[in-house]
């Protein structure tokens, strides 16, 4: 079986994303997370990564079936960028549509616990 030429431009890919609570330090952080379907994500010895234009994800988990991926973020993530992931510095898969913030999925902040950590980017 032929190797497949990396970064893979896989028309299946998808990505979706919204604002997500998670505790770091034993307090709430509001950070967006985008997630990755419609491709086969192994685990491997390498770290893996979501990165969007030059933005670089702070985390990323890998579902139990490694059909999809959670990355998390809590930087700016630039409009029209393309959407990459990856382990270590090597990129797998590229995501041909276009990240777009108006596209996430935006937490109802009065309903957040009060002590949440909200970057200044995603207060509104």
């Amino acid at each position: 079986m032929p190797v497949p030429h990396l970064p893979i431009n896989d028309p299946n890919l998808r990505w979706h994303a919204k604002e997500v609570l998670r505790d770091i330090d034993e307090r709430p952080h509001l950070m967006v997370r985008i997630r990755l379907s419609g491709a086969h994500f192994p685990q491997r010895g390498a770290e893996p990564f979501v990165r969007v234009g030059t933005v670089r994800s702070k985390l990323v988990l890998i579902d139990d079936d490694e059909l999809g991926v959670r990355a998390y973020f809590d930087e700016p993530i630039p409009a029209n960028a393309m959407i990459e992931y990856g382990y270590g510095e090597q990129v797998t898969y590229r995501v041909r549509r276009k990240f777009a913030p108006s596209r996430i999925e935006q937490l109802d902040r009065a309903r957040l616990p009060r002590n949440t950590r909200i970057p200044v980017h995603l207060r509104t």
